[in-house]
């Protein structure tokens, strides 16, 4: 049962690499929408680039401390949400979602990403709690 308890600690840098990687990409979508380029759809108005850089962000200050998990637990949330639609909304061709140079959506490559962080958030509470196995 030893070999458990680094693990937290691997899932936890995972978890930051794998935000401060989303937070590289978001930061290019957001310059680009900045300087006039419509590259995200709208959520009741607002740039849906924005508010998953605001995710982002609260996800990055919710590992400065154990107590701050509900920022975590929101911004994941709301961006999982947000990817989740917006990726079913690209699959049924009702909006389009930015593409990488390959022509995959960010959409599916979001909602992998936050899917990933949420779900290594759980494993992660579950060793913590000690009820892993």
């Amino acid at each position: 049962m030893k070999y458990i308890y680094p693990m937290k600690n691997v899932i936890r840098i995972i978890q930051i690499v794998l935000t401060l990687i989303t937070a590289y990409g978001t930061y290019g979508l957001v310059q680009a929408e900045m300087n006039g380029g419509a590259t995200c759809p709208e959520v009741f108005g607002i740039s849906a680039c924005y508010i998953v850089m605001g995710c982002v962000v609260a996800i990055l200050v919710s590992f400065l401390s154990p107590r701050l998990h509900t920022l975590f637990s929101l911004g994941s949330s709301i961006a999982w949400g947000l990817a989740a639609t917006g990726s079913y909304y690209q699959y049924k061709e009702l909006a389009q979602c930015p593409k990488m140079d390959n022509g995959t959506s960010m959409c599916y490559i979001a909602l992998g990403i936050f899917s990933t962080l949420l779900i290594l958030d759980f494993i992660h509470g579950r060793i913590k709690k000690k009820k892993f196995g």
